[in-house]
């Protein structure tokens, strides 16, 4: 075993480096549509005067949020508390869509103040919010009803309830790709919905996934964390068995998990192999970086079970290699969004 791992990591530190001008990202801003949505939506019911009073006090509150990012808790308590004020103030009509930003705001604050319960029952009343809204016009929310889900997926993480967070993830990128919505907290969920953007709904299907890579990554370092055969009973062959490659980052998507399974479907040899045919896709954009990462962490973690002399200085290459991966795609921890 140990000569195969050594031709692994020789093959690994012989893979050719990512060109400077690696894969361009897709053009089109996601993030700038998905706000031109939601602004055009509010607009359409409420004017662009009903638009100005409410986007104050929602900025009001991401204000909040952004302080919450950098764990200026008083401060963040402040500005939330302002929030409130500047809520309670606006017309009746403006209230329940703007009540979406306090409640996401809140459980930002309480996440960051350890109090995870009290974060995700807020978000949970926001998610219900979300329905009453959707149902009224406001289609594009349901993006944002999914971000929701990726933050409540986020408290888990941090409270080391990774069944929990494992379980939210996978039930939430099976109802992106497959219109399948169960254990998502509330019943309401229209795939037609989702799908009437598909530039959103693949961008989506992208960040729960690796989000999923990421915690993942997370619990394969981690002394308390699952061990990498949950993460497949659990969520990766589930994954593996529904997603249907129509768009390249599906493909992509399906190749991580594909690599992953093959451990456990073809045993370590083959997973190697394949584990550095992915990594020698050179066109990749960085942001696959997440992955390529996650896979060299269940390498680790197989080195890290074997008694061979050289395992230290294996494990450090293949450190030094993931790391350089999560660099190029911009790696970070989880954060909640607003």
């Amino acid at each position: 075993m140990s000569r195969t791992l050594q031709h692994f990591v020789d093959q690994l530190v012989a893979l050719p480096r990512p060109p400077a001008n690696a894969r361009r990202e897709l053009s089109l801003d996601t993030q700038a549509l998905f706000s031109a949505l939601l602004t055009n939506e509010f607009q359409a019911q409420y004017g662009a005067a009903g638009f100005a009073q409410a986007d104050a006090v929602m900025r009001q509150f991401n204000e909040g949020v952004l302080l919450c990012r950098q764990d200026q808790l008083a401060a963040a308590l402040a500005e939330l508390q302002r929030g409130d004020e500047q809520l309670a103030a606006l017309p009746a009509a403006l209230i329940p869509y703007t009540s979406l930003f306090q409640l996401s705001g809140w459980g930002n604050y309480y996440y960051k103040a350890g109090e995870g319960e009290r974060a995700v029952a807020l978000l949970c009343q926001g998610l219900q919010l979300s329905i009453e809204l959707e149902q009224q016009g406001h289609h594009a929310l349901i993006y944002r009803r999914i971000e929701q889900l990726q933050n409540i997926a986020t408290i888990y993480g941090k409270q080391q309830q990774y069944e929990a967070a494992i379980g939210l993830l996978t039930s939430t990128a099976t109802f992106i790709h497959a219109g399948q919505a169960t254990g998502l907290f509330v019943a309401d969920w229209d795939a037609a919905r989702l799908r009437q953007v598909q530039a959103l709904q693949e961008t989506t299907l992208f960040n729960v996934c690796r989000q999923l890579a990421e915690l993942n990554t997370l619990m394969l370092a981690s002394p308390t964390g699952l061990p990498d055969d949950y993460f497949h009973c659990h969520a990766g062959r589930k994954l593996l068995a529904g997603l249907e490659v129509s768009t390249y980052d599906r493909t992509l998507l399906y190749n991580w998990l594909y690599v992953k399974a093959s451990f456990y479907a073809e045993g370590p040899d083959a997973f190697f192999a394949n584990v550095l045919t992915f990594l020698a896709d050179t066109v990749a954009a960085p942001r696959y970086g997440v992955f390529q990462a996650n896979l060299l962490a269940q390498a680790a973690s197989h080195i890290r079970q074997q008694a061979t002399a050289q395992r230290e200085d294996l494990l450090s290459t293949v450190g030094a290699v993931a790391e350089r991966a999560r660099l190029r795609a911009g790696g970070r921890a989880a954060r909640m969004a607003a």
